[in-house]
């Protein structure tokens, strides 16, 4: 008799099949104990059959039967061949067509031309999808009860930045740390993904032929705004509190961060020191300054008002006097430390604050499930506490910025100190401590003039 020999496993993590090998060599030995002729080995390897997705093997071992290329199939057990009820029906009925015989390794031997042979057909189907819930059921408990103690749900690929013990690993986790410092200083995502590639750091998530794949902005996006990367714990797209595991990065500095990550205005990278920061200078315009670049007739750059009626003006006197001023008033080191000084840090306890919280939402969870609390006074305590962690969440952004300008400006102590800057760290102390007003210097004129210019300290 001419026989199909199905292989397939459903998780095979090394890449390299061997429960397939195994499912194979066995199944080979039972066709060769029949005397039977396998006419092709057929192998689905790392894909489930719960699922939905197309399984090229499958389909090719229908295609066998219903040609009647094979009068027999061999494989592991039922569960290797299907196991949801779609697959199941069609198993069957081609099974029944072609007047097949389906022999497990692991089981009975079924012939699929009589009722008896089709009935166990489908009580082995039916135990092998019960098998299946009833495993998805204990999973979901255990991964409920290790959101609810903060631990790493078991199983998953690596987190980058982590072992899989959820101990750091030092060089992605220094990556991340620089990522964090440098988003948060206005860094484009595309610079933090060409640095990562530098760097030799790879993501867990490589292509399916094993070869890793470069970082791209999306890629870095995604990656930045996993809360375990602050330690904090998520079950089902929630945050839900404190996990176990040390944090790469600080969790105000990591909600600083999300709070500039979800900025639209970040689309793109600016590359002049004042676009949307200086301002028009009319009374009733005030909008921000963009830039155009050269053309035939106004061959350099220029910053303009939206309303083109306002002002054209070249970038590079603008920029330089606004330096010179900036310089000018941090020329000292009492000087810089005044200005620094000047940038908020908030004086409330934000960790406790949101450690309290957390708390709070665990004991209303723990209250509810032991039917302590109604859901409504559960649901209604629970909005007032999240709109008082959101409150928190907000002022908690705010301060690694603040420390890293206080940083930028003590810094700044001359032209070279200026020029070591990256052009988002320059906008970012030019916009922490000046406001600026530009208006145009009148139809014709090619001298620069700083009375154009309005430039005030902020307090």
């Amino acid at each position: 008799m001419k026989i199909a020999i199905y292989v397939r496993i459903s998780e095979d993590h090394t890449g390299e099949g061997r429960g397939v090998r195994r499912q194979r060599e066995d199944c080979i030995k039972l066709a060769g104990l029949r005397g039977w002729t396998v006419v092709e080995v057929i192998e689905d390897n790392d894909l489930s059959a719960a699922g939905t997705r197309f399984r090229p093997g499958f389909e090719r071992l229908l295609e066998l039967m219903s040609t009647q290329q094979v009068s027999g199939i061999v494989a592991w057990t039922w569960d290797r061949l299907e196991r949801n009820r779609r697959d199941s029906l069609r198993l069957i009925d081609a099974g029944q067509k072609s007047r097949s015989v389906i022999s497990l390794v692991r089981g009975p031997e079924i012939d699929m031309t009589t009722p008896a042979g089709r009935l166990s057909a489908d009580v082995l189907a039916s135990v092998a999808r019960h098998e299946i819930e009833l495993k998805s059921e204990r999973k979901r408990r255990a991964d409920e009860q290790a959101a609810a103690e903060g631990r790493k749900i078991p199983g998953g690929i690596r987190r980058f930045g982590f072992e899989h013990d959820m101990t750091h690993r030092p060089v992605e986790a220094e990556a991340i740390r620089w990522a964090a410092k440098a988003v948060l200083a206005g860094t484009s995502l595309g610079r933090v993904a060409s640095e990562w590639d530098a760097r030799g750091v790879v993501s867990p998530m490589s292509k399916r032929n094993g070869a890793p794949s470069p970082w791209r902005a999306g890629s870095t996006i995604r990656t930045l705004r996993r809360p375990t990367l602050a330690g904090l714990y998520t079950f089902r797209g929630e945050i839900i509190g404190k996990a176990q595991w040390e944090p790469i990065i600080e969790e105000q500095a990591w909600w600083s961060m999300q709070t500039l990550l979800n900025d639209p205005s970040r689309r793109g990278t600016i590359q002049q020191l004042l676009t949307g920061i200086a301002r028009c200078a009319i009374s009733d315009c005030g909008l921000p300054t963009t830039w155009a670049g050269p053309h035939a007739t106004q061959p350099y750059f220029r910053y303009r008002c939206p309303n083109v009626r306002h002002y054209h003006r070249k970038v590079h006197p603008i920029d330089e006097y606004v330096v010179r001023e900036l310089l000018d008033g941090l020329s000292t080191p009492e000087l810089r430390v005044q200005r620094a000084r000047r940038i908020i840090l908030t004086d409330t306890d934000l960790t406790a604050t949101t450690d309290r919280i957390y708390r709070e939402l665990a004991q209303l969870a723990d209250a509810y499930a032991a039917k302590e609390l109604s859901l409504r006074k559960m649901t209604d305590r629970t909005m007032n506490l999240n709109i008082e962690l959101n409150a928190v969440r907000r002022a908690a952004a705010d301060v690694p910025r603040a420390v890293l300008l206080r940083e930028l400006i003590t810094g700044l102590d001359g032209i070279h100190a200026w020029n070591s800057l990256d052009i988002q760290h320059q906008r970012l102390v030019v916009d922490s401590l000046m406001s600026i007003k530009l208006r145009s210097q009148g139809r014709g004129s090619q001298v620069f003039s700083p009375d154009s210019i309005q430039i005030a300290w902020r307090n």
